[in-house]
């Protein structure tokens, strides 16, 4: 039970590390703070309508994956497509 718990903690650390490393090396942040509050929000809906059953199937299924990526995408602050198009919603930072 304990190496369990050691395992997780670890596996936790490993992922914050790689979070870390792919915000200050390779993304930007292009996310602001109001457009992540609806991503959450459009997450949160899409996963309680899976899996309450009222949406099922490929259907479903799909947005269940399109909810985590809005997930994964507000978590990141970094969103690709912005990225390729050259959108930011994020405030200028004042120098």
């Amino acid at each position: 039970m304990q190496r369990c718990k050691i395992l997780s903690k670890a596996g936790i650390r490993n992922f914050e590390i790689f979070v870390v490393y792919l915000k200050v090396y390779m993304m930007k942040t292009n996310i602001g703070k109001t457009d992540r509050l609806v991503r959450i929000t459009l997450s949160l809906i899409l996963s309680v309508l899976y899996f309450t059953g009222t949406v099922g199937g490929i259907v479903g299924l799909v947005l269940l994956l399109i909810g985590g990526a809005l997930l994964a995408t507000a978590f990141l602050q970094f969103c690709g497509i912005y990225a390729l198009l050259g959108i930011s919603t994020c405030k200028l930072q004042k120098q």
